[in-house]
């Protein structure tokens, strides 16, 4: 493991209280060390201002706190390289989406990989990552579209609330059956949103509809712990070759996790205040204040 995990992101991340003083202070230095360096390289590469520079860097600031809490992360380069990969990469999709590659900006870049560099596992770590922050980004972005019933019943649901106890806050509902076909109506709601946005990007860059109305239920069923271990087992077997039922799957489980996760939503918090205070000028000289001297205009092998 490199030593930048031990001195940046186990306190920011892993160490202490959960979304804590010392959590905060400690992402409020990973963040103000490594942002002015990596705006510097955005600008260089086709970044118009120090603005459109940032939302990158804070976009890869999520994939880092995304992947730093998966048990099998592991910090291979420095964080200076990490984050620069990641903020490289989101770049240059973003100059594919909005369709204005600016010459010679669309071309691969290179630069030495540490000894244990495994090219594929970063792509892997970081695409995962991405995919699921611009699933919540399009969810967020539509949960003010969604009707008042539909919110509030999600919200109980996945914050643990059981049905009976859903019911008791939410009596129009009746019963348990109208309560649980209600839940579908606004999941399938949800999904089509989703896969109906231009930016969200499935496993084969297309979008599925599951005509099987039996497994779509068996989904529901299997997000929400409901399934017993036969059902669970034949559903589990159909998801291993079935890509659509996987994209369906994905999109629930990150609005499930949207609920869940509150500490995903104190670190976005804690985030914006460091945005906001973050003084980057246009005139300014970009300084490495990681201590890292292993980038300079270079970078990884950029995958649109």
């Amino acid at each position: 493991m490199h030593s930048d995990y031990y001195k940046y992101i186990k306190p920011a991340f892993i160490d202490g209280e959960i979304n804590g003083k010392e959590q905060k202070n400690a992402q409020r230095v990973l963040y103000n060390d490594h942002i002015p360096p990596i705006i510097g390289l955005l600008r260089k590469y086709g970044a118009v201002n120090n603005e459109d520079a940032k939302d990158v860097f804070n976009e890869a600031y999520m994939v880092l706190f995304v992947n730093a809490l998966k048990h099998d992360f592991k910090l291979s380069c420095s964080l200076h390289y990490y984050l620069w990969g990641i903020s490289q990469n989101l770049w240059f999709k973003n100059i594919k989406r909005s369709k204005s590659v600016t010459k010679g900006y669309e071309s691969e870049l290179h630069d030495e990989h540490p000894a244990d560099w495994n090219e594929d596992k970063f792509f892997c770590e970081i695409d995962q990552a991405i995919r699921e922050l611009d699933i919540l980004k399009i969810l967020e972005t539509n949960l003010d579209s969604m009707d008042e019933t539909c919110k509030s019943l999600l919200k109980l649901k996945y914050g643990g609330k059981k049905y009976i106890e859903i019911l008791n806050k939410m009596p129009d509902l009746k019963t348990i059956e109208n309560a649980r076909k209600r839940r579908e109506r606004c999941l399938k709601k949800i999904k089509k949103k989703v896969k109906e946005h231009p930016h969200y990007e499935t496993a084969k860059n297309k979008y599925f509809d599951m005509l099987n109305a039996s497994l779509e239920d068996l989904l529901f069923k299997y997000v929400d712990g409901e399934l017993n271990e036969e059902e669970t087992e034949k559903f589990e077997k159909e998801l291993k070759t079935n890509s659509a039922l996987q994209n369906e799957l994905e999109i629930l489980q990150v609005y499930k996790s949207y609920f869940q996760n509150e500490r995903f939503i104190t670190v976005r918090k804690h985030l914006k205040e460091f945005s906001d205070q973050a003084n980057l000028f246009e005139n300014d000289k970009v300084e490495n204040k990681s201590g890292e001297n292993d980038i300079d205009d270079k970078g990884l092998n950029v995958r649109l």
